[in-house]
């Protein structure tokens, strides 16, 4: 497994009912835990089989076209 350091910082248009969604569906690309948590900014330790591309990929069809969140993923190992 590959670690990463995922930052994750909610919009303005994401309600928590949105935030819990999102959080739910990260954990079935891999497993994580929140490192630190600040207003709507969330940095994760996350391992996942995925190659760093294609976990940028998933992200950003998780933020979806109303940009909900925005992501950076840093490779950890």
């Amino acid at each position: 497994m590959t670690r990463y350091i995922v930052s994750i910082k909610f919009t303005g248009k994401s309600d928590i009912l949105t935030q819990l969604c999102v959080f739910d569906a990260i954990k079935k690309l891999g497993t994580f835990c929140i490192q630190d948590q600040k207003d709507r900014v969330y940095i994760l330790e996350f391992k996942s089989e995925l190659t760093q591309d294609w976990l940028e990929e998933r992200f950003k069809n998780l933020a979806g076209p109303a940009e909900v969140f925005n992501y950076t993923v840093c490779r950890f190992d």
